[in-house]
């Protein structure tokens, strides 16, 4: 996975070597079957991890809000770490 991210002077290169972790949420049996998100906390929002979208200070989301192949868990590929919660939309 390579690209760019502006870091509000400059754009800056991801690396193809780039590592990513997977955040991922079981779905309740009352959410199964519902528009779910992943939203992250930014230090002031809420941000819903949507496919392929960039945030300050280089954090990417690699792959946005996914149901898992075994359709049990909801889950994000992103770079960086921090406060996540799995929403209804």
């Amino acid at each position: 996975m390579g690209g760019v991210y502006w870091d509000g002077k400059k754009w800056v290169g991801i690396s193809s070597d780039a590592v990513f972790a997977t955040i991922s949420f079981v779905v309740p049996e009352k959410m199964k079957g519902s528009d779910l998100a992943i939203l992250f906390w930014d230090g002031t929002n809420w941000v819903e991890l949507s496919e392929n979208r960039y945030l300050d200070g280089g954090l990417f989301v690699n792959r946005g809000g996914h149901l898992s192949e075994d359709g049990q868990r909801f889950e994000v590929s992103v770079n960086f770490s921090g406060t996540f919660v799995l929403v209804q939309k």
